[in-house]
């Protein structure tokens, strides 16, 4: 089953938007059972920014090395402006490098893992 390219460049846009609510609402705190667990959800959601950005194929075909490297780097900076902008006063928000560094994570991860998929694929 493939889903139809402009279906996923709809997904991505909406996702986008999401995320930079979810991100830039005031005051919003995360807690859990174990200590950090926004780490976790950072990882995840940059994690899944990226996988929805390679699926868009803006940079070449999906699973052409080029498309996903680009896709990691726009991810990459964009994760950054996203953490960045927190501290904007009305937004109440706090960036923090350990944040800005699970968003990395998840990037990397995802880009890792697209790239090994792109070569087994090739076999």
């Amino acid at each position: 089953m493939t889903i139809r390219h402009d279906r996923r460049i709809g997904a991505f846009w909406l996702y986008v938007l999401l995320v930079y609510f979810l991100t830039h609402a005031p005051g919003v705190k995360i807690e859990g059972p174990i200590p950090r667990p926004d780490l976790i959800v950072h990882m995840t959601v940059f994690g899944l920014w990226t996988a929805l950005c390679i699926a868009c194929a803006y940079f070449g075909p999906i699973w052409s090395h080029r498309n996903i490297l680009i896709a990691g780097i726009i991810s990459l900076s964009y994760s950054a402006f996203d953490e960045s902008t927190q501290v904007i006063p009305a937004i109440n928000r706090v960036a923090a490098w350990d944040d800005w560094f699970a968003n990395a994570a998840g990037v990397t991860l995802v880009t890792i893992a697209a790239l090994v998929f792109a070569r087994l694929r090739r076999r």
